[in-house]
């Protein structure tokens, strides 16, 4: 019974209090909204510049003024140097090589081996006089001294060849002769055949040509 009696003055108690601070409470907040208040027509303004639209809040924003931008500056144009452009070189005239002058007889050229000199002179003919076309010819070459090894290319107008390369083909020791016998090709045409004599004499080689008149 006694404790019955003891937790009731203590609710009692406990709701006093509450309500004493509740009113402190309110008193203290009462005294700050007034204290802002204060002065608000004066120094404050109310309008924050916040606007609905749609509910949503929206919020001043500064323009930027536009941008000009600035002009490239003035130059002038720079002017020609009026220096004329270098004239080519002119390049050197060439100079005519000279004309060759067709070999009649005896004609030699080149040569080597063994160090000495070619030391001899040759000749040549053909026979019959002109060479017929399909007929049996002949060219003898002459050499002074005797004893010179021959090789004959007998080249004829029109293409047509003959070749007379034996080894052991050489003019007479005594009369310096050589006789080279052969048959004229067919279709030759008219006009000279050039007959191609590689002479060797002394350990030296020498080239001869001679001319031989044709027929077809």
């Amino acid at each position: 019974m006694v404790s019955g009696v003891l937790g009731l003055v203590m609710i009692i108690a406990l709701c006093s209090c509450m309500g004493v601070v509740t009113t402190v409470a309110n008193n203290t907040v009462a005294s700050v909204n007034a204290a802002r208040n204060v002065g608000v027509a004066n120094s404050q303004n109310a309008d924050t510049g916040i606007n609905q639209i749609k509910g949503v809040p929206t919020f001043p924003t500064a323009t930027a003024p536009s941008w000009q931008p600035g002009s490239s500056p003035s130059a002038g144009v720079i002017p020609d140097s009026q220096t004329p452009l270098p004239s080519p070189t002119p390049l050197p005239t060439g100079t005519a090589l000279p004309t060759a002058t067709p070999c009649q007889t005896n004609c030699g050229g080149g040569g080597g081996g063994g160090g000495g000199s070619f030391g001899a002179s040759l000749s040549g003919s053909a026979s019959p006089v002109p060479l017929k076309a399909g007929a049996a010819g002949s060219f003898t070459v002459h050499s002074s001294p005797g004893g010179v090894y021959l090789a004959l290319i007998i080249t004829f107008p029109g293409g047509k060849t003959v070749l007379d390369e034996n080894p052991n083909n050489k003019t007479d020791d005594t009369t310096g002769d050589y006789t080279s016998h052969f048959t004229v090709p067919g279709g030759i045409t008219a006009g000279s055949a050039d007959v191609y004599v590689q002479a060797y004499y002394n350990g030296v080689k020498k080239d001869f040509h001679f001319p031989a008149a044709c027929q077809p």
